[in-house]
C-alpha cells in the first residue's frame, strides 16, 4: 500500500479540488463525516458513496497504488459488522457504506491538500506546540513507512517470511514491529534535540493567509452542508 502516493498526489495533482482553499475542504469534510455517520437511508449512503468514488477517481486517488485504501474500509467494515456485531442484510450494507464514505472523505482531503496547508490552517486555532507535534508526527510517519518497507524487503530476501512456517513468520513480523518502534523513539529524541540546538521555542508552522471568498471555495462548503442537512432530516 503506497501511503506516500497520497502525499505526492496532494502536491503534484492538478484537479479542480486541488485549487480549492484548504479551509473550504476541511469545512466540507467536517460536514460530510457526520453526514456519513448519521445517515440511516441506504439510498442516501449509496449516492454519497458514488459521488465520493467518482471524485477520488477524478482527483487521481483511485489509481492502482491507492486501490488498497478503497478496499480496506469494505474489508474491515465487513469484519466489524458481520463478525463482531453479527449484522446481516441491509444493516450490514449500511455499516459498509458508512465506513467507506467516512474513509473516502478523509482520503479526498489528504490527497488533494498538501500537509503544509493543512497544518497552516490548524495553526490558527490550536496551540503552536500542539501543531508542531502533529506536524513532526506526520512527517516521521512517512520516514518510518520507508524504513518498514526496507525491513520487509530484507526479511523476504533472507527468507524471513515463509508460508510453510507461520510461527516463524509471525515471530519475525513481531521483531520487525519492535525494531520500527525503537527507531520511532530514537528518531523522536534526535529530532527534539536538533530543534532545541537550533533555538526551537515553539511555532514551526506559519499560519495561512486570509481566506478568499470565491465561487470555487464556497461551492464545496455549500454542497457538503446541504448533504449534511439531507442526512439528518431525511
Amino acid at each position: 500500500m503506497k501511503i506516500t502516493a497520497l502525499d505526492r498526489n496532494a502536491v503534484l495533482g492538478n484537479s479542480f479540488l486541488h485549487g480549492v482553499a484548504p479551509e473550504s475542504k476541511m469545512a466540507a469534510a467536517g460536514f460530510l463525516l457526520p453526514a456519513a455517520i448519521a445517515a440511516v437511508r441506504l439510498e442516501y449512503l449509496a449516492g454519497l458513496f458514488l459521488i465520493l468514488s467518482l471524485l477520488l477517481l477524478f482527483t487521481g486517488t483511485g489509481g492502482r497504488h491507492q486501490a488498497p485504501f478503497l478496499v480496506y474500509p469494505l474489508v474491515f467494515g465487513f469484519l466489524f459488522g458481520r463478525v463482531l456485531l453479527g449484522y446481516t442484510g441491509a444493516v450490514l450494507v449500511l455499516v459498509l457504506f458508512r465506513a467507506s464514505c467516512a474513509v473516502y472523505v478523509l482520503l479526498l482531503l489528504i490527497s488533494t491538500t498538501p500537509y503544509i496547508q493543512l497544518f497552516g490552517v490548524l495553526n490558527r486555532f490550536l496551540p503552536p506546540v500542539l501543531v508542531d507535534i502533529l506536524f513532526l508526527t506526520y512527517r516521521s510517519f512517512f520516514i518510518l513507512a520507508e524504513r518498514a518497507g526496507e525491513t520487509v524487503t530484507a526479511l523476504r530476501l533472507k527468507g524471513g517470511y515463509d508460508l510453510g512456517s507461520l510461527g516463524n513468520s509471525l515471530k519475525n513480523a513481531a521483531r520487525m514491529l519492535g525494531f520500527i518502534l525503537v527507531k520511532a523513539v530514537d528518531m523522536n529524541e534526535m529530532s527534539f534535540r536538533i530543534l532545541l540546538l537550533r533555538g526551537y521555542r515553539g511555532g514551526i508552522m506559519p499560519a495561512r493567509g486570509v481566506f478568499r471568498w470565491c465561487f470555487l471555495n464556497v461551492v464545496p462548503v455549500a454542497l457538503s452542508s446541504i448533504l449534511f442537512l439531507l442526512a439528518v432530516l431525511w
